[in-house]
C-alpha cells in the first residue's frame, strides 16, 4: 500500500520529501491513463495528415484487422470530419480565385506553376532535325526488275493453239 502524501506549510526539509515523492509518482499516474506512442508524419504524407490523422488511421486499421467493423467505421466518420477541418485550415485563409489560392493548391498537388515561354528551337530546325534523323545516306534504291509483257506471250500462244472447227 501506498503512504499518503501529505504537505506541510514550512519550507523545510518535509516539503522537499512530500514534493520528491509527489513528483515520482504523478509519472507513471500520466502514463497508465495517458499512455505515450510516438507518430511520425513526413514530408510524403499528404498535406492533410496531421499527428492525430494518422493515430486514427492506425487504429481503424487494427479495428478492421480485428473484425471490429462497426467501430472501424465510426471511426472512419471522426478521420473524414479530421481531414475536412484540416483542408479547410489550408486554404480558408486565401480569397477564392486569388493567386495565393491557385499557389497552395499547387503545392498540394505537387504541380509546379508552368510558363509560356518561346521555345528556343525554330520550326525549320525541327524539320531539319527529323528530316537528318529519318534518312539513311548509304540507301540505294533497289535494282528495277525485268518483267515480260503480257500482250506478246497471249498473242503467240494464240498462233501456236489449233483453231476449233
Amino acid at each position: 500500500m501506498q503512504e499518503p502524501v501529505t504537505l506541510c506549510d514550512d519550507a523545510g526539509p518535509i516539503a522537499k520529501v512530500a514534493f520528491d515523492k509527489f513528483y515520482d509518482k504523478v509519472p507513471s499516474m500520466l502514463h497508465s491513463f495517458y499512455p505515450l506512442h510516438t507518430v511520425t508524419v513526413t514530408n510524403k504524407d499528404p498535406y492533410f495528415v496531421t499527428h492525430t490523422i494518422k493515430s486514427l488511421l492506425r487504429k481503424r486499421n487494427k479495428l478492421m484487422h480485428k473484425s471490429r467493423v462497426a467501430e472501424a467505421q465510426s471511426l472512419t466518420k471522426r478521420i473524414r470530419e479530421s481531414i475536412a477541418i484540416q483542408a479547410k485550415v489550408t486554404f480558408s485563409s486565401s480569397r477564392r480565385g486569388s493567386k495565393e489560392l491557385w499557389e497552395k493548391v499547387r503545392q498540394v498537388t505537387g504541380k509546379n506553376k508552368t510558363s509560356s515561354r518561346p521555345m528556343p528551337v525554330t520550326v525549320q530546325q525541327l524539320n531539319r532535325h527529323f528530316s537528318a534523323i529519318s534518312t539513311d545516306p548509304y540507301y540505294l534504291p533497289p535494282p528495277t526488275k525485268a518483267t515480260v509483257t503480257h500482250l506478246h506471250c497471249t498473242t503467240t500462244l494464240l498462233k501456236t493453239v489449233p483453231s476449233v472447227p
